[in-house]
């Protein structure tokens, strides 16, 4: 199966993140997209708010209807810091996947690829999409890759973060599952 891998915190998943993904599918020749949440991510100071197993279950809440898409929970799984090189290695390894694996790549992380853990690796065993991201401008990526033209949206999980802990409104800015899920859970909140 032409599989796209789409990495990240979801620290909450958002719109953003599953709008992005979909722009991959309706664009380029994928027939599944694999979220592979970090259990720890090297390039966040901080670990993340909310606990591994709170964000795999909004992950599979947000994509619940969506049978392109697929969480993965390797990284969570996993013990240590979350490189890029390891789901990918491991995807390819499990024999399941037609074709080389599309890696999704923000443009608003371009700059710091080349300091990623074994950068010429992933570059190597992925087919890296560049979506472009609010703020960014047109990056300049000296690798191979593919770059589309997606819609973007300006929504960030830190800011839903941050409204959620002031008592703003961010009910559209994540399903509605996951808005449930935060509520019910008491995510980001100080009480």
């Amino acid at each position: 199966m032409r599989t796209a891998i789409l990495g990240g915190t979801f620290d909450p998943v958002h719109v953003g993140h599953l709008c992005m993904a979909d722009e991959v599918l309706a664009r380029l020749d994928y027939e599944q997209i694999r979220l592979v949440p970090a259990r720890v991510p090297p390039h966040k100071q901080n670990a993340p708010a909310a606990d591994a197993t709170h964000r795999l279950r909004m992950l599979e809440l947000a994509i619940r209807d969506r049978d392109e898409f697929v969480v993965d929970r390797f990284e969570i799984e996993r013990d240590g810091i979350s490189y890029t090189v390891k789901p990918l290695e491991h995807l390819i390894a499990s024999g399941t996947l037609t074709g080389r694996p599309g890696l999704i790549i923000g443009e608003d992380l371009v700059s710091g690829f080349g300091r990623w853990r074994d950068a010429d690796r992933v570059a190597e065993l992925a087919d890296l999409i560049l979506v472009r991201r609010p703020g960014t401008g047109e990056a300049k990526f000296g690798w191979p890759h593919r770059s589309i033209d997606n819609l973007m949206l300006d929504i960030s999980s830190t800011q839903i973060r941050n409204r959620v802990l002031q008592g703003l409104p961010y009910r559209y800015l994540v399903t509605p599952m996951v808005y449930d899920y935060i509520r019910e859970h008491g995510l980001y909140s100080s009480d």
